[in-house]
């Protein structure tokens, strides 16, 4: 029975160490503000789901960069809309940024500001490629061409001289910091001391086998209660058994 015990006791005292120092850190929670701290550890981010998809269409002109990360726009380093499937161009004007989708155009003013989504082309078409003639758009959809106006209020089949004349924004990849700074925005700050903490306390940062070795130490616990038990009363057991032998 000592031996169980003893063998109990070092099997889980790594695991009662854990469970004793995540129990007192949560305590002081909010005294330490750990629900407002962040880790931004890579592999522990993947390991919540948080990791960053590889990067889809990019576009740049006249000094603005657009970027669909997962379903995720950016424009110059800052989220503009999210739910977007496709990114096929981008035009810089001369009040307002026009990104295309398959079938809708997104208007955000030269400082980054959203205005409002118009659509560019009827269905069925979708759009293939943006452009601009001197300070009016242009564009290329599976049908047909058409050109706008600077001010975006509406877009009417484009003539075969605008067609001739028209400069076209064709894919380009992002910097590797411009890369970075994208990942770290589609991430966020990270995830909370507080819930990594939590989550180690309880073996959820294992997901379900974190759950189950868990419940096997919480077992252990209870075989080491007991048998700690068993090995205090034994002696006692068999000193009044001895000592009933010899008044006999």
């Amino acid at each position: 029975m000592r031996r169980v015990h003893r063998w109990l006791g070092i099997v889980s005292l790594f695991f009662i160490l854990v469970l004793a120092t995540t129990g007192i850190a949560l305590n002081h929670s909010e005294e330490w503000r750990l629900d407002q701290r962040t880790v931004n550890a890579t592999w522990l981010l993947h390991a919540y789901g948080v990791s960053a998809p590889p990067p889809g269409p990019s576009f740049a002109a006249d000094g603005h960069r657009a970027t669909l990360l997962g379903q995720r726009l950016y424009l110059d380093g800052v989220e503009i809309a999210q739910d977007i499937d496709s990114l096929t161009g981008i035009v810089a004007l001369p009040t307002f940024v026009l990104l295309a989708t398959d079938n809708a155009g997104i208007v955000v003013t030269r400082d980054g500001q959203y205005v409002e989504t118009i659509e560019l082309v009827p269905a069925p078409e979708t759009v293939t490629r943006l452009g601009r003639v001197g300070e009016r758009p242009i564009l290329q959809s599976t049908l047909a061409y058409y050109s706008g106006d600077s001010e975006l209020t509406h877009f009417k089949p484009a003539s075969p001289n605008a067609r001739d004349a028209a400069v076209w924004v064709d894919q380009s990849l992002p910097s590797k910091q411009e890369l970075q700074q994208l990942v770290r925005l589609y991430r966020g700050k990270g995830v909370s001391i507080e819930r990594v903490l939590a989550d180690l306390h309880s073996g959820r940062i294992l997901g379900v086998s974190g759950t189950l070795l868990t419940d096997v130490i919480a077992a252990i616990l209870i075989l080491l209660s007991l048998t700690g038990l068993a090995v205090w009363l034994l002696p006692k057991s068999r000193q009044n058994r001895n000592n009933n032998s010899k008044r006999q």
